[in-house]
C-alpha cells in the first residue's frame, strides 16, 4: 500500500490505451502518416524524418518513443535519455488486448 502510486506509475508506463500491432508500427514509419492508425491520430505522433513514433501511455503523464533499427523495434520513455529497451516479441493476442514483450523495464521519469 505504501508504494501504490509508484507501482501505478511504473505499470502505466508500460501500457497504451489502445491496440497497436507491429505491422501498424511499420506502416506508420514507412508512410510517416499517423492516419495509418485510424482513430488514433491524436494519440500517436511520427517525427518528420520518420525515425520514431511517440505514443501516449495509459498514465498520461509521459509518452513512450518507439524507434526501428533494422528489423528491431526499441522503446524508451519520453525523457529517458539514451536508455533503449528492445521489443523482443510482438503481437501476442490476448482476450483483453495485445502484448509486446520487452527486454527491460521502463522507468517513469515523473
Amino acid at each position: 500500500a505504501e508504494n501504490r502510486d509508484q507501482l501505478v506509475a511504473l505499470l502505466g508506463a508500460h501500457v497504451v490505451p489502445f491496440q497497436i500491432l507491429a505491422d501498424d508500427l511499420n506502416a506508420v514509419l514507412l508512410s510517416g502518416d499517423e492516419r495509418e492508425l485510424p482513430g488514433l491520430e491524436d494519440r500517436v505522433v511520427v517525427d518528420a524524418e520518420r525515425q520514431f513514433i511517440e505514443i501516449e501511455t495509459l498514465n498520461g503523464d509521459e509518452n513512450i518513443i518507439i524507434t526501428k533499427v533494422g528489423s528491431s523495434f526499441f522503446l524508451q520513455t519520453e525523457d529517458g535519455g539514451d536508455e533503449r529497451i528492445e521489443i523482443i516479441g510482438t503481437d501476442i493476442m490476448t482476450s483483453n488486448g495485445v502484448i509486446h514483450v520487452i527486454d527491460g523495464v521502463l522507468q517513469p521519469t515523473s
